[in-house]
């Protein structure tokens, strides 16, 4: 009873700090790299949390799944390699440009990788000489002025070859607003915050996907925004985010499986609306669907919309504009009902 009263009094930062031991206790910071230290971690995350008070009121569960992620990927949670970042009730793994350029230098086969802005009192120029990309930046790194009209990112491989990757503005912005919480024409959260960042990271997940980095390496820091649908061990109790997950998969296809009647099953016909085959996902090959990865713009989209109950044949995306994204959506999809069907 004593105990009880005396969790029950601690503030949400002593109990962070309690459930953090408890994580190591537990070996859940057993995936931390060997040049990551416990210790830089753990004081990392509770600096983060006691900036942005905001991450303690959010899913405890969803807290150290970003946690874990991060510490899968060896990425600390400083706000330099990453961050954490709530999302309505949901803490989120957010790597940043650092993160992302460790990531890939740890892979072994990136030299180096870097991006930069360009704001519009600069000029960018990219010429093909011999067969490859030259490009010329001209500005005074100590005097930046104007709107942002592009960002590039470029990759120097072991074996001396360099790849780029430059985007304009309007570019950018669509990949923006392809994003669940980025719909409005003007940025909001982390985006409005820090919108040269976010675009330097925009232009490196572009670039990532030419890269010879490991699609998991990419997985573990790529994924940004989708339900924690982990059960932190030891550290919190299992909550109805979790544990329903898997529940309302289940409910959801037996009711829809109650609902039909054998002798009302038809077979397609011409009165049956016919669908516009620039939205039929099945016309997409397995091929394109395979190549879609956790960072591609969509991805994080097809996650929630499979949540919600919205059938795979719903993708709200063009396959005749945005062919690509239709791909990642539909993996996104896939994926979660994978991990719903794991979890039965």
């Amino acid at each position: 009873m004593n105990e009880v009263a005396t969790q029950r009094a601690q503030s949400p930062l002593q109990q962070f700090k309690q459930d953090l031991k408890r994580m190591k206790t537990a070996g859940d910071m057993d995936m931390l790299p060997s040049n990551v230290s416990f210790d830089a971690f753990r004081n990392a995350a509770i600096v983060a949390v006691t900036d942005n008070p905001r991450i303690l009121s959010c899913k405890p569960e969803s807290i150290f799944k970003a946690l874990r992620r991060l510490a899968a990927a060896g990425l600390v949670p400083d706000g330099q390699e990453a961050a954490i970042v709530p999302y309505g009730s949901d803490a989120t793994a957010l790597p940043m440009v650092r993160g992302l350029i460790k990531t890939a230098r740890n892979s072994g086969e990136v030299v180096s990788l870097w991006s930069e802005v360009v704001y519009e009192t600069e000029t960018f120029t990219l010429r093909v000489d011999a067969g490859e990309r030259v490009f010329d930046h001209d500005m005074d790194p100590f005097k930046r002025e104007g709107n942002i009209v592009g960002a590039y990112a470029v990759a120097k491989l072991k074996d001396g070859t360099i790849e780029m990757e430059p985007m304009g503005r309007d570019e950018i912005e669509k990949r923006r607003r392809a994003s669940a919480n980025q719909r409005s024409a003007d940025p909001t959260g982390v985006w409005k915050d820090w919108y040269p960042e976010m675009c330097r990271k925009t232009v490196i997940r572009a670039l990532c996907k030419r890269l010879p980095v490991s699609s998991e390496d990419l997985r573990r820091v790529m994924i940004e925004h989708d339900e924690a649908t982990f059960e932190p061990r030891d550290v919190t109790p299992q909550s109805e985010a979790v544990a329903g997950f898997a529940a309302r998969a289940r409910a959801a296809k037996e009711e829809a499986m109650a609902a039909k009647d054998p002798d009302e099953i038809v077979s397609p016909s011409d009165d049956l609306p016919s669908r516009d085959v620039n939205d039929d996902v099945s016309l997409l090959t397995p091929e394109e669907i395979g190549a879609a990865a956790p960072m591609d713009d969509g991805w994080n989209e097809g996650i929630e919309a499979f949540k919600a109950g919205t059938p795979e044949q719903e993708c709200p995306f063009d396959l005749s504009d945005d062919r690509e994204q239709a791909a990642a959506w539909t993996a996104g999809w896939r994926d979660a009902r994978a991990a719903a069907e794991q979890s039965e």
